[in-house]
């Protein structure tokens, strides 16, 4: 049943041959119903200006305005409102020196009553707020002013139910084949809703739009979008969907003139108990963006939190920057995607198994993980990233951390592939940590029985730490191609660097003009390959005479390597291409005389009937390699 219909358009007005037509209307509605047994509001307020302008001057002010309040108990409800000033103008010859006001506004406070609470029951409400003016020019040169205002400002309660909310607040001008021209388009919204107990719904658009094509005086014409939102959303009980869009947009922008899109976003969100979905957008875009002309600026700052729950959290940007935002998620596995530049930024995932991936640029911001085996990717610039205590895993690629990396408590594994600029530091626990990109200051695997690969291209300013433990350093580098005394050099220093790891757990090794230096490593891993030049520029592909202590050193094409470590028989497989290497075997001596056999992928370790043990894997022609050995050698380098 409809409660509340209200329909008012002001007339069409032509005006023609007249060089100083000045048109005013204004259309206003206040309303205040109570919802109880007639559940549905429906009111359309509209303000009309059409214009034909054929003389020199024409002036027009147009405004729309909607107050609503209604208060309703439990029941589905229904509450539509649509709010709109439209203005249009054709200029059909004359010089044309067009002046047009208009404002359309959408409250929810009429004085004597104050917001929207729908009480209990699947409620749906909508708010529409436009003001939109269209013109037409004829290649006249008269000097233009459109200023033009959207304004919303709306506090809506739900209460108990499945309820939807939507607000939308629109300023949209269509400028064409004039000018010059000053237009300002301001979409100005203040929104504050509250989800309470139940799955809602809640959508808050504002958009400042125009589009100025084949302006006649670019070079005069100053265009201005700006769209400002203020939102306050509680989503209360329930897995709520909570989605914010604010956009300024100048589209078909000529770079002669001077442009300026700019949209601000002032957020307190709060998703609450439950599994929700909470997606924020801010932009401000020229298009397509001038090279060296048109500004694209504005700020996002506040408080994204998504509360106890499994909750999904998207942040999103361009044009506008971050500065002083924080994106939190309390108890839960929880998910958070940034991809908006800015500074000043703290992304927590809280208590919870979290992903949290990075793709922005955030100057003085930080990641905290939070208790739980938490995933964190990196690929944008972040200064630090804080796994906390789980089992974490923490990747950075290609892009900046700018200080330190630290994974806290747990069996951690990190992988940089771009830039830290101070440490990667992995606490307590069995950690693994890969390097082929740049760490600036030291690699400090604390406490455990740690594994340390450093691959092809990466570089250490400082030194690798084992920390206490039985820790390995594997070096994984492609050293690519190489004179035969370099090669000779080269083996050399990787024997030394054997003898001193085995006798002290330090060394060091300088590869490509990259000096590697490590401490309290008690093994070391030689996985360098390199290619030796030959008769006048041929290549013929060899790995190094292995002198890391491996079982089957003197077998150069091998497809695994052997070595006897603290943890007993480790089998490495080999990928010839790159001389990187895997571990697919580890046991110790004993269990591999209970079980007798040990696989792991397509290799094979069997303790056979006279107590050698006998390595199986294929080889790299599609034959079958064997390597024995006897697995008391293990033992005695164990004592």
């Amino acid at each position: 049943m409809i409660v509340g219909l209200l329909t008012s358009t002001l007339s069409p007005v032509a005006a023609q041959d007249d060089p100083e037509a000045t048109v005013e209307q204004s259309g206003t509605s206040d309303v205040s119903v109570v919802l109880s047994d007639m559940p549905d509001a429906d009111l359309i307020q509209e303000g009309v200006t059409n214009l034909i302008n054929t003389g020199e001057t024409t002036s027009s002010m147009t405004s729309a305005l909607t107050r609503l309040a209604a208060v309703s108990g439990a029941g589905d409800d229904t509450v539509v409102v649509d709010n709109t000033a439209t203005t249009s103008v054709e200029q059909a010859g004359g010089v044309g020196a067009n002046t047009i006001e208009q404002v359309a506004e959408l409250t929810t406070d009429t004085g004597a009553l104050s917001g929207i609470n729908l009480g209990g029951g699947d409620d749906v409400i909508t708010l529409d707020n436009t003001a939109v003016t269209t013109y037409q020019g004829d290649g006249d040169i008269g000097a233009d002013v459109i200023d033009q205002q959207a304004i919303i400002d709306a506090t809506i309660e739900l209460g108990a139910g499945a309820d939807a909310a939507t607000t939308r607040n629109t300023s949209e001008i269509d400028y064409a084949e004039g000018g010059p021209v000053d237009c300002v388009s301001e979409a100005l919204g203040a929104v504050d809703v509250s989800g309470g107990l139940g799955d809602d719904a809640i959508t808050v658009g504002n958009a400042s739009l125009v589009s100025c094509a084949d302006l006649v005086d670019p070079l005069a014409s100053n265009i201005t979008s700006i769209a400002n939102l203020d939102v306050t959303v509680s989503g209360g009980p329930g897995s709520d969907n909570i989605t914010v869009d604010n956009q300024s947009v100048i589209a078909d922008a000529n770079p002669a003139a001077t442009l300026l899109a700019e949209a601000n976003l002032t957020l307190d969100i709060d998703g609450g108990i439950g599994d929700d979905t909470i997606t924020v957008s801010n932009v401000a875009d020229v298009i397509p963006d001038p090279a060296g002309g048109g500004v694209e600026t504005g700020v996002m700052t506040g408080i994204i939190d998504g509360g106890f729950g499994d909750d999904s959290i998207g942040v999103y940007g361009s044009g506008a920057h971050v500065d002083d935002l924080g994106i939190l998620d309390g108890f839960g596995d929880d998910t958070i995607h940034v991809a908006a530049d800015g500074q000043n930024a703290l992304i927590s995932g809280g208590f919870g198994n979290d992903v949290i991936i990075n793709d922005s640029s955030l100057a003085s911001s930080n990641i905290f993980a939070g208790a739980g085996d938490d995933l964190v990717v990196n690929n944008g610039e972040i200064d630090n990233i804080f796994a906390g205590p789980g089992q974490d895993t923490v990747m950075n690629f290609g892009n900046t951390v700018l200080e330190t990396i630290n994974t806290g408590f747990g069996d951690d594994s990190v992988l940089n592939d771009g830039l830290v600029g101070g440490d990667i530091l992995t606490g307590f626990g069995d950690d693994t940590v890969s390097n082929r990109g740049l760490v600036g200051g030291d690699i400090v695997l604390g406490a455990g029985d740690d594994l340390m690969n450093v691959e092809t291209n990466s570089g250490v300013g400082g030194i690798m730490d084992g920390g206490p433990g039985t820790d390995t350093l594997a070096l994984k580098i492609d050293v690519g191609e190489v004179s035969e005394e370099q090669a000779d050099d080269l083996a050399a220093q990787v024997a030394q660097a054997v003898w001193t790891t085995q006798h002290s757990g330090s060394g060091t090794i300088t590869i490509g003009g990259q000096v590697y230096t490590w401490t309290n490593f008690e093994a070391l891993l030689n996985l360098i390959s390199w290619a030796i030049r030959e008769h006048g520029g041929a290549f013929e592909i060899n790995f190094t005479q292995f002198t890391d202590g491996r079982l089957n050193y003197l077998d150069i094409g091998a497809p695994v390597a052997i070595y006897c470590t603290w943890r007993g028989i480790e089998v490495w497989d080999i990928d010839h291409s790159s001389g990187a290497g895997t571990p697919v075997i580890v046991t110790s001596v004993p269990d591999l005389q209970q079980l007798a056999q040990v696989s792991g992928f397509d290799d094979l370790l069997t303790l056979l009937p006279d107590g050698t043990a006998q390595v199986v894997a294929a080889d790299l022609y599609g034959g079958v390699y064997r390597f024995s050995f006897d697995p008391a050698v293990c033992l005695a380098r164990l004592q």
